[in-house]
């Protein structure tokens, strides 16, 4: 996991690696997940307008714990890019 954690914001944004952090996500204990759910935090605005880590993060805000998931909307609406976020293709989901 640490291996993973290290790497998750790239592995995030890659065509073939964002499925695998899509699969652990939806998969495995959330208690196993918090590492990567920390290593995405202050990460959500620029992760959501790109095509492939914009459906990790919709399964983040879906698998989080609530208090994760809490901390990541919050991010979301204090974003002083939310207007840009909710008109991409790709962040308008995640929003």
């Amino acid at each position: 996991m640490s291996k993973i954690r290290e790497k998750v914001v790239d592995i995030a944004c890659d065509p073939f690696g964002n499925y695998a952090i899509t699969e652990i996500i939806m998969t495995w204990p959330k208690s196993v997940c918090e590492p990567i759910f920390e290593s995405l935090r202050s990460h959500i605005a620029e992760l959501c307008i790109q095509k492939y880590s914009s459906p990790v993060l919709e399964r983040c805000l879906e698998f989080a714990p609530d208090e994760t998931r809490s901390q990541y909307i919050t991010e979301l609406v204090l974003c002083d890019r939310l207007p840009t976020l909710i008109k991409n293709s790709y962040g308008n989901y995640v929003i």
